[in-house]
């Protein structure tokens, strides 16, 4: 046999060399496979945490969004007259209502549009705005402070002229 058929051979029966050496056992120790475990389980504890840091800063940019635009649906509702009436939005946990009538409190119940978001979050500071038929200027003005999980709050401010931003 010679030699260039025997490395052939050789390189085929074992994946490894370094098993060759040490007298030909294949397969892994107790130790390895638990090293190799370990080191999976430390990628999933660090994925996991971050992956809840991601989806929590979506969250909370995806609430500030719907409360915002409902913001501006309510302001252009009540500019254009629309049920002859004034418009506005309430903000309380985990809900977000778009509502026809002077407050929520005598509202008009049947043009309620509820927004929900995927995750759980809360409201501080200014939670009902109704905007001024025709004008739509807001009743109240100042800030909402919309609260997320562990993410920093945004803050949403309105002013005297119906402006928003946050």
């Amino acid at each position: 046999m010679d030699s260039r058929h025997r490395l052939t051979r050789w390189t085929f029966s074992l994946p490894c060399p370094a098993y060759r050496q040490a007298g030909g056992r294949q397969g892994f120790s107790l130790i390895e496979v638990l090293v190799v475990i370990s080191i999976i389980g430390l990628f999933i504890g660090f994925s996991e945490s971050s992956l809840h840091l991601f989806l929590s800063q979506m969250n909370a940019r995806d609430t500030t969004s719907t409360y915002v635009q409902t913001l501006h649906r309510a302001q252009l509702l009540a500019q254009s007259g629309r049920g002859d009436a004034p418009w506005g939005v309430m903000a309380t946990t985990n809900r977000i209502v778009l509502y026809k009538g002077a407050s929520y409190a005598t509202r008009d119940s049947a043009y309620d549009e509820q927004y929900t978001s995927t995750g759980a979050f809360g409201v501080s500071g200014l939670t009902e705005v109704t905007f001024a038929k025709l004008s739509g200027k807001p009743n109240t003005l100042g800030t909402t402070t919309i609260l997320v999980d562990t993410v920093p709050t945004t803050t949403v401010y309105i002013n005297a002229k119906g402006t928003i931003n946050y």
